[in-house]
């Protein structure tokens, strides 16, 4: 009797096991859970050097992305709307624009880090997912780091000439 009570818990058990890793048993019918990232992120901040700027200083005021599943997502610098491809492989976000390739970090509400080659490794753009406290905290380092003219006159005649050196050809100058 002993033996036919554990034979009925041991078949109990591995049944629970099987059924804990089996996961669905519908042949793959389950739709995916869609990413976690997937939404409209707003341009909050862009650096240029030791510069942080709002995207109103640059021209890209209201400009945002919106991560959409497929692997597309709306781009709008602010003026013009375009359909881009992105991808993301763990934090790494990069995206293909104009046939370059901006490359970024994304986690915690954030597209971080997100820069280019040549003339678009200069600019550094941050985008918080809207509505989150990423996207309050990217604002909250602009409005901390001060206007434009507070930031220039902080570097003084050395690191100012030194700033117009490294990007003054982004300017006109």
């Amino acid at each position: 009797m002993k033996k036919r009570i554990l034979a009925v818990l041991v078949a109990g058990l591995m049944a629970l096991a099987l059924t804990a890793c089996g996961g669905s048993s519908g042949g793959g019918s389950e739709e995916a859970a869609a990413p976690d990232y997937l939404g409209t992120y707003n341009l909050c901040k862009i650096t240029m050097g030791s510069l942080v700027m709002a995207p109103d200083d640059y021209d890209y005021g209201g400009a945002y992305m919106e991560l959409k599943e497929g692997d597309t997502l709306t781009f709008n610098d602010g003026t013009e709307t375009e359909e881009e491809p992105y991808t993301v492989d763990g934090t790494t976000f990069s995206l293909e624009e104009n046939g370059s390739t901006l490359k970024g970090t994304i986690e915690n509400d954030c597209i971080a880090d997100l820069g280019g080659e040549g003339d678009a490794e200069a600019m550094v753009m941050y985008f918080g997912l809207a509505g989150s406290e990423a996207e309050t905290k990217l604002k909250d380092e602009v409005t901390q780091a001060g206007t434009l003219d507070e930031q220039m006159e902080a570097m003084g005649t050395d690191g100012l000439m030194q700033f117009m050196e490294d990007y003054g050809y982004l300017f006109g100058q």
